[in-house]
């Protein structure tokens, strides 16, 4: 696995009020303004996905760093025309924070929160019945295969089933 150790992913939701002509004239300017700022963030593996009245997006970063995250959501919200708002969703693959961010033109809000190793006592536990693993098979000694006791007349033919 390439040192990559936080993932991005955002989804932009497009308002009602936007034709479908307006809405792929933003698209495109968003998709061209994203790539921009991301690259100069050294992002890689930039995905965009057109699905419906929403741009999704995904991209991974070598160096996380929060002051870049903070820069990538202000710089969005300078970005993003009216009707169009956003989530931002940074995860740290070593699942030791998310940071989350909320778009919309001109404002952004930001949250980030730890992930405790252990689950928090509060919650709720459930449990499921375990399932223990067989047994493993113990090599048959060497000394009993093909013992001179055992000759073809004991041993079960193969015409007894249907006898």
């Amino acid at each position: 696995m390439e040192n990559s150790p936080t993932e991005l992913y955002a989804q932009l939701s497009y308002g009602e009020q936007l034709t479908y002509e307006e809405l792929l004239e933003v698209e495109e300017k968003l998709i061209a303004n994203l790539q921009d700022l991301l690259e100069r963030a050294e992002a890689m593996h930039l995905d965009f996905v057109q699905q419906g009245d929403c741009l999704l997006l995904q991209c991974v970063f070598s160096a996380p760093k929060r002051y870049i995250f903070r820069k990538i959501a202000m710089h969005i919200a300078g970005v993003l025309p009216d009707h169009v708002s956003g989530r931002l969703f940074f995860l740290d693959k070593m699942l030791e924070s998310v940071h989350l961010y909320w778009v919309e033109p001109g404002s952004w809000r930001e949250a980030i929160r730890e992930i405790p190793l252990l689950a928090p006592e509060d919650l709720p536990l459930h449990t499921v019945a375990r399932i223990q693993p067989e047994p493993e098979e113990l090599p048959e000694d060497n000394a009993t295969e093909n013992s001179p006791a055992e000759t073809e007349e004991n041993r079960p033919s193969e015409n007894t089933a249907a006898e």
